[in-house]
């Protein structure tokens, strides 16, 4: 439904008529200060429609503007009552009435200040104001004369339309006598708002699964409102048109589904709907995801870190393995050969909802997450060598951030996002390298040629970055500082301790060894401290990923 405008009527100029008599008789009296003029529309104020009719007459104004004399005012002859209309800062209509004699009914029947402003008075001498200020003439002085152009001239140079508004100029002038009497003219205006055709927007949110959020934020252009887990939000006085609805503040192990933010469009009247559907899961929490081939092939599996509760996840006679838990602990990346060469793979923590992120004939491995789950960093030879990529955790967007003739791969996320750490063969042997996430300022971390220094991963505060290492000769896991400086060795035995992983909150790093004989998963303190054995099982397994969920 289209809204009815608002009039909003202004006395502006009286010569003493007002309309106000057009004669200037002198009284002796003192001079009369100018006048500022505002208002400011009332329930009572009169509705018009949405433009001034072209047959614009006595009886409409009668019927839609809503003036009182002011008190005092002499009429003398015929006048006749004109109106121009601006629209985008040009005059886009003019009219007139027939001549009317000045002592008709038809100016006053009816006709009262209260029922424009409820309560207004006006006395001549005082500032009239319920309200905004309004030009044309911010300042009458009675005795004053305005001709039509210099209403027009004043109308479209010192009034501003904001869209949908129209302003119409209503004034009055002598229908007879001289040219130049003729001239003479007591004008006042009204101004149109158009009010925006309007509708409105009920948002609703269902949340399902474990650990649910108890509220979001769900903004609609610029107006934000709290919204409960299944909850709805009506949003009123929308105009017309295409509005953009998001939903925010949503806990990571909470996932909206579909477009987020959305398009909703609202139409005229009526109220549209739009669901918020929100799906949320317990995180991993104290848990560890790995590679195991204790069945024959390489599956992924996750354990309690204290050993308790192996779950297999996947199960379809191909390599699955290199799994990369997101910072929300509800997802788990993964490279897996099932469509005949290796892939990135993203599934839910139960194992379930698999989607293929990557697609190409060459090899795509060693997924890790950004701090904010948005992105994954992994290594790909699309281009010949092994060099890094980031791409949307959805698998769009992928980019090449290396790009060197020696192969670069095993990226880190730092906790801040700013920088990846990698392994690299650019100096002839692996060394851990810096750049920036998007591809700038590369920095080598560790630099000697005669060792391998692979597998780094950042802490969870960011200052340090565990690594394996070959440097005393057999591999190790190491600490240095996340400039490469201050290198610590955590274990120390003659077996093979590899792939590092740090606990959620720092204190302690799970790796691959096979200081008893078979591959399996421990975990160690990080100052080497009290060693512990994870897994137990025959089968041969590597890769752990601590959950950072803590």
């Amino acid at each position: 439904m289209r809204r009815s405008l608002f009039i909003i009527v202004f006395v502006l100029s009286i010569v003493p008529l007002v309309f106000i008599s057009c004669g200037d008789e002198s009284t002796g009296e003192e001079e009369p200060q100018p006048l500022e003029f505002a208002t400011e529309p009332s329930d009572g104020l009169s509705t018009m429609i949405q433009e001034t009719p072209s047959d614009f007459t006595w009886d409409y104004y009668q019927d839609n503007v809503q003036v009182k004399l002011v008190p005092g005012a002499i009429w003398s002859g015929e006048i006749v009552l004109s109106a121009f209309q601006v629209e985008n800062g040009e005059v886009v209509n003019r009219t007139s009435t027939d001549p009317v004699e000045t002592n008709s009914d038809e100016l006053s029947s009816g006709l009262s200040t209260e029922q424009m402003f409820s309560g207004s008075s006006w006395v001549p001498g005082d500032e009239w104001v319920p309200g905004d200020e309004w030009v044309p003439g911010d300042e009458w002085v009675p005795g004053d004369e305005w001709s039509p152009s210099e209403i027009e001239d004043v109308a479209l140079s010192q009034v501003e339309l904001s869209q949908n508004e129209t302003m119409v100029v209503v004034y009055a002038q002598l229908a007879g006598g001289s040219a130049e009497r003729q001239q003479t003219t007591q004008p006042f205006g009204v101004l149109m708002l158009e009010e925006a055709s309007t509708g409105q927007l009920d948002v609703f949110t269902e949340t399902s699964g474990e650990n649910q959020d108890d509220s979001y934020q769900i903004t609609v252009n610029e107006t934000t409102e709290t919204i409960g887990a299944n909850e709805s939000v009506l949003f009123s006085d929308l105009p017309v048109g295409d509005h953009e609805a998001e939903l925010s503040d949503v806990a990571d192990n909470c996932e909206v589904e579909g477009d987020n933010p959305r398009t909703v469009t609202i139409t005229e009247g009526n109220t549209q709907t739009t669901t918020f559907s929100i799906n949320c899961q317990k995180p991993l929490k104290n848990q560890l995801a790995f590679t195991s081939f204790r069945d024959g092939e390489a599956e992924i599996f996750t354990i309690g870190d204290d050993g308790s509760g192996a779950t297999q996840l996947t199960d379809n006679g191909t390599f699955d393995g290199q799994a990369s838990v997101s910072p929300s602990g509800t997802k788990i990346a993964f490279v897996s050969n099932r469509d005949g060469d290796k892939e990135i793979f993203v599934m839910d923590k139960a194992g379930t909802n698999v989607t293929q992120l990557t697609d190409n004939a060459a090899l795509d491995e060693h997924p890790a997450w950004s701090p904010d789950g948005s992105q994954i960093v992994f290594s790909s030879q699309r281009d010949g060598v092994d060099d890094i990529f980031t791409m949307d955790s959805d698998g769009s967007n992928a980019t090449k951030i290396t790009d060197d003739n020696e192969a670069d791969t095993n990226p880190s996320w730092s906790p801040d996002g700013n920088t990846i750490i990698f392994q690299s063969l650019r100096d002839g042997d692996w060394n851990i390298y810096s750049i920036g996430a998007d591809g700038s300022n590369v920095q080598p971390l560790t630099n000697d040629a005669t060792q391998s220094d692979r597998e780094p991963v950042w802490s969870p505060d960011g200052t340090e970055i565990a690594f394996a290492s070959n440097r005393d000769g057999d591999e190790e896991i190491y600490t240095m500082d996340s400039d490469g400086n201050n290198v610590s060795q955590v274990t120390d035995n003659s077996s093979f301790d590899v792939s590092p992983t740090w606990s959620p909150e720092g204190s302690s790093i799970a790796f691959e060894s096979d200081r008893d004989g078979g591959r399996d998963i421990y975990i160690i303190n990080a100052d080497g401290a009290s060693p512990f054995r994870v897994t137990t099982d025959p089968g041969f397994d590597e890769s752990p990923s601590w959950s950072p969920v803590q």
